[in-house]
């Protein structure tokens, strides 16, 4: 079979399409200030993990940082309720 030659169907590919999806996520990073202890790191994330549309959270106790993975933009509004909801922390976008 000729790979140039019509033969194959050009139509849209599944694996394509889910390659796009993933390109298009977004990661938003934030910075999580009053965490002392692995607790809190536990709390933040499981409170930003519970926003619609959050994929994935990943929180560092040492300098605070948290990167946010949706699959569109997050309101910055929900973040910080979301992480007032966890404890007395304060957030603030890196």
């Amino acid at each position: 079979m000729c790979l140039l030659g019509g033969s194959m169907p050009y139509g849209p590919n599944p694996g394509a399409r889910r390659v796009r999806r993933e390109e298009s996520d977004m990661i938003t990073n934030y910075t999580v200030t009053g965490m002392t202890c692995g607790n809190c790191v536990h709390h933040v994330t499981e409170e930003v993990s519970e926003i619609a549309g959050v994929k994935k959270v990943d929180v560092t106790l040492e300098g605070g940082n948290m990167a946010v993975e949706s699959d569109a933009p997050i309101a910055f509004s929900d973040i910080v309720a979301a992480v007032e909801e966890a404890g007395e922390y304060a957030v603030a976008q890196a």
